[in-house]
């Protein structure tokens, strides 16, 4: 993810959900797909930058970047994600996502008004 800080990557699909841990000895990736202790739940996810692991919790932000209220729906499909980090390195790294819009010829995409500045005379009277 920290090679993806200040880009940005279009999402395709989610592929699958699996239980994945560190191995210090090993120096390898143990996956599993039922929790065991020290596991984490990790989500593959297609990009249009590859293949790429992400927890609930970041499935979440990016969910709710693209959350829209009227329909109560966040589609991702095609949603374009920029990524952005605390600034901090190793254990203490967090990273931020944004909605940048989505891939032209999305037809599942919806369709996203540009904001337009209005003036104090076109408010309403309350």
């Amino acid at each position: 993810m920290s090679n993806l800080v200040g880009s940005q990557f279009i999402f395709k699909s989610i592929l699958k959900g699996q239980f994945k841990k560190w191995d210090d000895v090993e120096k390898k990736m143990l996956t599993r797909d039922t929790w065991d202790a020290g596991y984490r739940f990790v989500i593959t996810v297609e990009t249009d930058k590859g293949q790429l692991d992400i927890g609930e919790g970041q499935l979440g932000m990016i969910l709710k970047a693209f959350f829209d209220k009227d329909t109560c729906t966040s589609n991702i499909k095609n949603g374009i994600v920029e990524v952005k980090s605390n600034g901090k390195t190793g254990m203490d790294i967090r990273y931020f996502f944004n909605n940048k819009g989505y891939a032209t010829g999305n037809p599942e995409a919806p369709v996203q008004e540009p904001e337009k500045e209005v003036s104090l005379d076109e408010l309403p009277d309350f």
